[in-house]
């Protein structure tokens, strides 16, 4: 990203960055939100003696900062270009950051496809196809998937059965304050 050349009216007064998550406070001025919760989280953990800052914000509190709506800044703020921190592309759009972290970023740590079934493997995505070649879970997938389904209704079916139980005691015992 090329800090100097982003407007500063793209930036936050207490990080000096480009807002992520911007939030207003009453007065209008714009922060992100962690940098201001921040502050704010400070002011309130020291009553005495705050900063020019906090004293500028002593109005504000977390509960009354709004987030920033307008679809031009927040347009603005995607199109920043930005590095992936993690594999070291370049020229990313912000808005598209997520995307490239969640689907195509070869360094961020990921998990088996068949995580859902136990595999306990983690690591980071470019060696996932090595791993999936090597995977003991995904050919028992089928087989692991009924034993899983069959031990969902067994536990289904002990409910249902604990539930009819209570009923029953508390049928009972209703029946035996009748007696008494």
């Amino acid at each position: 990203m090329d800090e100097p050349s982003i407007h500063a009216l793209l930036k936050c007064k207490l990080c000096s960055k480009p807002f992520v998550e911007p939030v207003s406070t009453q007065n209008g001025e714009r922060f992100c939100r962690s940098c201001i919760s921040q502050i704010l989280r400070r002011d309130q953990s020291h009553d005495n003696g705050t900063t020019n800052i906090t004293n500028e914000y002593q109005s504000s509190t977390k509960q009354n900062l709004i987030p920033v709506t307008e679809k031009l800044v927040l347009e603005m703020l995607d199109s920043l270009l930005v590095r992936c921190g993690k594999c070291g592309k370049t020229n990313l759009l912000r808005g598209q950051f997520d995307e490239h972290k969640n689907n195509e970023c070869p360094k961020v740590t990921a998990l088996c496809q068949a995580a859902d079934i136990k595999c306990p493997w983690v690591g980071i995505r470019e060696n996932l196809e090595e791993h999936l070649n090597e995977c003991k879970f995904e050919p028992l997938r089928p087989a692991l998937e009924e034993i899983f389904n069959e031990h969902n209704e067994l536990k289904n079916r002990i409910k249902t059965l604990e539930t009819q139980i209570n009923e029953l005691r508390n049928k009972k015992n209703l029946e035996m304050d009748a007696n008494f």
